[in-house]
């Protein structure tokens, strides 16, 4: 997913490939923290971690290419603190909401390849 993610090549896509392609659109679609209020979760765990999913996912291209890995990794942390003490999660549903940030803030919105800048 990473690669189709940050492919330089050109690719002949139908509407649901650029949709899956897409950096910003694809996590947006993510609406699946929301079946937790199903399962005993308030709407306001729901929309906080889907929130803090959301703010990583646009702050973390503005920042240099070689702080994303780091800056990513802050707001995930922030967000897997504050998040069950504000918002108390479910019985059995503690896993839930820390592993989609880290699946889609962390894993899918950063580059693979390490980057420093270059040293002049």
């Amino acid at each position: 997913m990473k690669r189709f993610l940050f492919t330089v090549q050109k690719l002949e896509l139908s509407w649901f490939g650029k949709l899956v392609g897409s950096k910003f659109l694809f996590p947006l679609i993510h609406f699946q923290i929301f079946a937790a209020v199903y399962f005993g979760a308030t709407w306001s765990y729901a929309i906080f971690w889907y929130v803090a999913m959301l703010v990583s996912i646009y702050l973390i291209p503005i920042v240099p290419l070689y702080l994303q890995r780091p800056v990513a990794l802050l707001l995930t942390m922030l967000a897997i603190m504050v998040g069950p003490v504000v918002f108390p999660p479910a019985a059995g549903l503690e896993w839930f909401a820390p592993v989609f940030m880290i699946k889609l803030g962390l894993s899918h919105a950063v580059r693979e390849e390490p980057y420093r800048p270059e040293s002049e």
